[in-house]
């Protein structure tokens, strides 16, 4: 019961977005300020579990449309907005990169950045998926981001680079992932 209470404050929650999009820019990180650099982690999963949520209730959405015979609705992009558009997909892309090749590795910040790649590929899916138009081509617009940030690059020099003896192995776990659901838009 609780659970259900809580599930159904998240879906009327519509200032979520509005938090990512703040959160994101008190996490800039060409001007760090003390303490900012404990900020990203937290920011990244927050987006990760925010659009793992959404898209859940979506597939939840889907499926009792089928029972009843109905068209499936489309994903609610507006709620997803400050997780989902462009700035937050340069945004994460531009963590890969310094997490990755920059740094040569920084294994806790790469594994959170590689997680919140994965779920915004994921999210970007079900948008492409989507039976409305509208919904279809900010997924496709997207698409065309996510391809233009050479994202394929920097996820084959992470898994070139990976050493077993060395490096967390979630960071190969998710580096496939993302590099699988690349290949699958």
């Amino acid at each position: 019961k609780v659970l259900l209470g809580y599930r159904s404050f998240l879906e009327k929650c519509t200032w979520m977005s509005s938090l990512v999009s703040i959160l994101r820019s008190s996490c800039n990180p060409s001007k760090p300020t003390t303490g900012s650099e404990f900020k990203l982690p937290y920011l990244l999963n927050f987006v990760s579990w925010f659009l793992e949520f959404h898209r859940c209730q979506h597939a939840l959405q889907v499926a009792e449309a089928k029972k009843k015979n109905e068209p499936p609705p489309d994903l609610d992009i507006a709620a997803l907005q400050g997780a989902i558009d462009v700035d937050m997909v340069q945004f994460t892309t531009a963590r890969l990169r310094d997490f990755g090749k920059v740094a040569q590795m920084h294994q806790s910040q790469l594994m959170v950045a590689l997680r919140v790649l994965s779920q915004q590929i994921q999210t970007i899916k079900v948008m492409t998926e989507c039976s409305g138009s509208d919904t279809r081509d900010c997924g496709d617009i997207l698409v065309r981001h996510l391809v233009k940030e050479d994202i394929m690059f920097n996820v084959a020099w992470i898994m070139k680079n990976f050493k077993t003896s060395v490096h967390d192995p979630r960071i190969l776990s998710y580096s496939v992932e993302v590099w699988q659901l690349m290949i699958l838009l």
